[in-house]
Parts: structure tokens; sequence; C-alpha cells
């Protein structure tokens, strides 16, 4: 039987992804905003990025129940 592990970074402005299949790594990351260069070097690096371009989290204007 083969071994698929699978971690996560649950962070709120950059969430990522690494999955160990078949004797490789893959690396999936969710940033809330990145810049072109950024983006671009992290995919030369093989990371699959899917850059949201949403504005940062204000955590003062968040109210909890």
């Amino acid at each position: 039987m083969e071994k698929i592990l699978i971690g996560f970074d649950f962070s709120i402005n950059k969430p990522a992804a690494t999955i160990y299949y078949n004797g490789n790594y893959y690396h999936y990351f969710w940033p809330i905003s990145l810049t072109k260069k950024q983006e671009q070097l992290y995919q030369e690096a093989e990371v699959t990025v899917k850059n949201r371009n949403l504005g940062s989290i204000n955590t003062k204007n968040i109210e909890n129940s």
C-alpha cells in the first residue's frame, strides 16, 4: 500500500498544503495577496499558487460572539 501524506497550514493570511505522494512533494499556497514578482518566485520554486488578491484582515473590525 502506497503512503500519501498531507499537511496543512490553516493560517488566515497564507494558508498552504503539502502533499507527499508517489515519492514526490506537491506544494499549494492560497495567499490573501501577493505581488506579481512574489507569485512568480513561488511558481519558479514549483509551488502552485492561487493568489486571492484580497485586502488584509483587520482584526479590530471583527466582532466575536
